[in-house]
This record gives C-alpha cells, sequence and structure tokens, in this order.
C-alpha cells in the first residue's frame, strides 16, 4: 500500500467509508459488498453510504451478521443538502435530503452520528470552500465535522490534478475544525477498499480522536482486486467496463499512479 497522509502501520485495521449498491448508483448488491470485501482478507471495516437511504446498509449489516464473519458493516448514507452532500456514518433512521447542510449535520449528531465531507472542492455535487467555512465558523456546539474525505480513489485518478493538490492543502490549513482525515474507494464500481482509512481500536472513536490514516492500494493490489472482482462477479465486472469509460483507469491504473 502506499500512504497519502499519516503514519500507517502494519498493525492499524483498514476501512473503507464510502461504497455505494445497486440499491443507488452502485452495480453491487449488498450482499456483494460484504462478500468482496470479505475476500480481499484486507478491511476490518465497511460503511454502506447510499445516497439518501440506509436501508442497504441495514441489509449488508444483517447479512454480514448470518454470515458470522469479523467484518464490521456501519450504517451510513450520503445524504443530499441544498450545499452538497454530506456523508453520514453510524445512523439509525434516514435523514430527509433537500434541506441545509446545517439541518443535516445537527440530524446526524442527534443520532450520535458521525458527519464526513465526501469528495470535497470537487463541483456540483459536493460541498465548496464557503460552505464548509460556513459551518467551521458556527458558534453551536453541535454543528461541526468529524471528518474529510481527503482520498477518494474513484476521483483521485491523478495525485498530480491540481483539484487534489488544492484538497489537502485546504485540510492541512484548516484540519483542526475539519475532523479525522479520511480515505475512501467512493465504491461505486467493483474495486471497493482501493482507497483506505487506517486505524487502531475503535473505528468510530477513532475518527473523533482524528486519529487516522490515508492510504491506498499500490498497482500490483489494484491488479489483484481487479482479477477477485472479475473472479467473484464477471456479469458485472463486464458490465461496469462497458458502462463506465473512467473503469478503462481501473484496468490500466499506471496514470493513477504519474
Amino acid at each position: 500500500m502506499k500512504v497519502f497522509l499519516g503514519n500507517y502501520t502494519k498493525d492499524q485495521k483498514l476501512a473503507d467509508l464510502h461504497i455505494h449498491t445497486n440499491n443507488s448508483d452502485g452495480l453491487m448488491s449488498p450482499k456483494q459488498v460484504v462478500d468482496l470485501a470479505v475476500e480481499t482478507g484486507r478491511l476490518n471495516a465497511i460503511a454502506i453510504t447510499d445516497h439518501d437511504t440506509i436501508k442497504p446498509a441495514i441489509a449488508a449489516r444483517d447479512y454480514c451478521l448470518k454470515m458470522a464473519n469479523a467484518l464490521n458493516i456501519i450504517v451510513g448514507s450520503e445524504i443530499t443538502t441544498v450545499d452538497g452532500h454530506v456523508l453520514g456514518l453510524y445512523l439509525e433512521t434516514d435523514i430527509p435530503k433537500n434541506n441545509s447542510l446545517a439541518a443535516t449535520i445537527l440530524e446526524i449528531h442527534k443520532q450520535a452520528g458521525l458527519a464526513i465531507i465526501p469528495h470535497p472542492l470537487r463541483g456540483e455535487q459536493s460541498l465548496n470552500e464557503a460552505s464548509i467555512i460556513n459551518i467551521m465558523g458556527s458558534a453551536n456546539p453541535n454543528l461541526y465535522f468529524d471528518g474529510f474525505e481527503i482520498f477518494n480513489s474513484s476521483i483521485n485518478t491523478d495525485l498530480k490534478d491540481p483539484v487534489v493538490k488544492k484538497t489537502t492543502v485546504f485540510y492541512l490549513e484548516n484540519k483542526t475544525k475539519l475532523g479525522a482525515p479520511i480515505g475512501s474507494s467512493g465504491g461505486h464500481f467493483l474495486t471497493i477498499g482501493r482507497g483506505l482509512t487506517g486505524f487502531k481500536g475503535d473505528l468510530k472513536n477513532a475518527i473523533k480522536s482524528t486519529q487516522t490514516t490515508v492510504t491506498f492500494l499500490d498497482q500490483e493490489e489494484t491488479a489483484k482486486l481487479i482479477d477477485l472482482s472479475k473472479k467473484l462477479f464477471p456479469k458485472e465486472m463486464e458490465k461496469a467496463i462497458r458502462l463506465y469509460e473512467n473503469l478503462e483507469l481501473i484496468e490500466s491504473p499506471t496514470h493513477f499512479y504519474s
């Protein structure tokens, strides 16, 4: 693995905290997500974060419990606000979409959940600097961010991309108010666990105390993950390659490491 931010050590556990299923805009069913995550042999925890619903995450959690494996399923959702998307992790109920960012964060924290900024500064569906700074400046003790997705392998395909650099600088300049650094896959395709959050002990506590690292798979590991996806889900992988041009980066990921 390659380190994007922090000091990763081999005794850390690994989590992918942003995964979609075919209940929104992903390709895998909740069961398939669990099966792939387990088969990688790498992940301790995953968060299912379909758009504006926690039902797929609950289905994945129930299936995981039935299979009696050690994978920890975090119930989450990528919630649509008028300002952009925000991830809610450790949720108990659905949170209404299209409310203000502030109202949505307050509802996440009301459920004792975590509010994570996904794919920041990335355009229409992402939170921009003004929206983020507005929350950072709030005097409300319940209005804050728990984490900042500094690395998303579905988006950070070129580490020399100016937006990647801008996002990293923005986080480092404001990290005391942005929470823990988070790495994830974005999880729309069949390469979950390509971007990772490293932690020790309890994951939720590690995020709340900002004791996380951000890593991603190297070329060899990525190739093995692709082969595993093709072996487990050949029809879905064929569909992914056919429908999504950006999967060419996954088939030949050298651009990702340039």
